[in-house]
């Protein structure tokens, strides 16, 4: 990443490899669908391997006091989530990106099998009993992820990476940045990582009903005027029953 002073106002050059080169053209794609949500895009180039981007005005949501700021991210993500729903599925570059929740499940034993990763953490790791307990939960997880795959909520494009750092908050409201590790994943997957992000817990905590808002911003009040899979009227939809299950 190189940062780009001109006369004509301040750009950032990146450049990306294997895996993550989908990740130009994917934003230049978003700038144009979800214009203000995402860094403006001068150009794509290098067989797609770097992009130019105008800088997003404003400062790192991390930096924010306001809740409101926060609240505003969560629900402007998720209704980006909505705008774009099945249009991500269809993107040839994001193919090989796919994370369903049969995907997940099978992740689940390989990740808990694994003590080098479980241990991992410095002096917030996970302690031996709390391992053990960890991986008692490895069919009540499963079960999860089979219960969440019946409700029926489509696939929809998933940021990967969306800590508070990633979110730059200004006039015109948030704008994602860093696309790299994008997915087509189940909506919910990244849920938690705003409740968890440096400015946020060490503010509000991310248990208490601060976080409890964000959630629900991300997940409830979208328009309703997206497409039918998504939003319903009934208390039997099946993103209010998802979304139920995930907030509570």
């Amino acid at each position: 990443m190189l940062r780009l002073d001109t006369r004509k106002g301040r750009f950032y050059f990146k450049a990306v490899e294997p895996p993550c080169d989908h990740e130009p053209r994917l934003t230049r794609w978003l700038a144009r669908r979800a214009p203000g949500r995402v860094a403006s895009v001068v150009t794509v180039g290098g067989s797609g391997r770097w992009l130019l981007m105008r800088e997003a005005p404003g400062r790192a949501l991390l930096r924010s006091a306001r809740l409101g700021d926060w609240l505003r991210a969560a629900h402007e993500y998720g209704r980006l989530q909505r705008r774009l729903a099945g249009a991500p599925t269809r993107l040839r570059l994001l193919r090989a990106r796919r994370r369903g929740l049969g995907w997940l499940t099978r992740q689940i034993g390989p990740m808990l099998a694994d003590g080098r990763g479980l241990a991992a953490g410095g002096r917030a790791r996970l302690t031996r009993g709390e391992i053990a307990r960890l991986r008692r939960l490895a069919p009540a997880l499963a079960a999860r992820c089979r219960a969440l795959a019946r409700l029926g909520v489509p696939l929809a494009l998933d940021h990967g990476d969306l800590w508070a750092v990633n979110v730059i908050v200004g006039r015109g409201g948030p704008v994602f940045l860093d696309w790299e590790d994008a997915v087509v994943a189940h909506p919910f997957w990244g849920a938690f990582m705003l409740p968890w992000s440096h400015g946020f817990w060490d503010r509000w905590g991310h248990r208490g009903a601060a976080a409890a808002r964000i959630r629900k911003q991300r997940f409830l009040r979208f328009p309703t005027t997206s497409p039918a899979t998504w939003c319903s009227s009934s208390n039997s939809s099946p993103l209010k029953r998802g979304c139920e299950s995930c907030i509570s």
